[in-house]
């Protein structure tokens, strides 16, 4: 059941009598509240990032998204998208607009993981490297889209995407091999038991990035912080990505009390 598949009627009952109540205008504010939650409505949120803290956000279909302020990634690191063993986001000097993807097998993944001493894997991290000049706090990207379609070894696929969301990153360190942001995504089974060494599946990404200055960003895999995630996986509080739809719509509720609570003081 989608989850603000009553909304509208409840909205549009709760404000029944509001042409004689509190005025037109709450009854046209109401129904575009109603018209917003309505099944198949879209809001559209920009997660601000910050590099320097350790903050984790529900992102679209990403389990948790953080800013990472070390100087380097740790364990083994497998390049995914841009830098010099993957296809490249930018050609260095473009400052509009960064977008491409790219196919990674499974058995290339594995290996990393196996190298980073990992033998069971239910998660994945995946690192945004910025490589922008600027001192820190001045500048920032904007991931608008980041895709990941991985197949199973059934045929079947899982994907994550942050649609319709986006991040912006700010206050980065300077340098693709460290990781100004973590998209951390759930497989829902163990990679490690899933493939093995004939497996021919592939994971892909797919990414855009707007906002860039002279740099070129890369998306990697580290199996430290893949560790580090598993490890966490049971605990620690993660911040629920925000229901803008509940907040307005609590919002209006309130303002209809506090009116009636004014008229009948008058």
């Amino acid at each position: 059941m989608p989850p603000f598949e009553h909304a509208p009627t409840i909205l549009l009952w709760l404000f029944d009598a509001s042409g004689r109540r509190y005025g037109a205008w709450i009854r046209g504010l109401a129904l575009h509240v109603a018209l917003l939650l309505a099944p198949g409505a879209t809001l559209a949120t920009t997660y601000v990032i910050d590099a320097s803290e350790d903050i984790h956000i529900q992102v679209g279909g990403f389990a948790s998204v953080r800013g990472d302020d070390q100087s380097s990634a740790p364990g083994q690191v497998l390049d995914l998208l841009g830098g010099p063993n993957a296809p490249p986001l930018q050609a260095k000097g473009n400052q509009t607009f960064e977008a491409n993807e790219n196919w990674i097998s499974v058995q290339a993944i594995r290996n990393a993981l196996t190298a980073g001493g990992l033998s069971t894997v239910d998660r994945l991290v995946i690192a945004l490297g910025v490589n922008e000049s600027g001192p820190l706090g001045s500048n920032s990207v904007m991931v608008d889209e980041l895709d990941i379609q991985l197949q199973k070894a059934n045929g079947s696929f899982v994907s994550f995407a942050l649609e319709p969301d986006a991040v912006e990153v700010y206050n980065y360190r300077q340098g693709q091999t460290t990781a100004e942001a973590l998209f951390e995504i759930d497989l829902g089974f163990d990679f490690m038991a899933e493939y093995d060494a004939n497996s021919t599946e592939t994971l892909w990404i797919s990414s855009s990035i707007s906002q860039p200055s002279n740099g070129y960003e890369i998306y990697f895999l580290s199996t430290g912080y893949t560790e580090a995630a598993i490890i966490a996986a049971g605990g620690g509080a993660i911040v629920p990505e925000p229901s803008t739809g509940l907040l307005l719509a609590g919002g209006l509720v309130l303002l209809a009390t506090r009116s009636g609570r004014f008229r009948q003081e008058r």
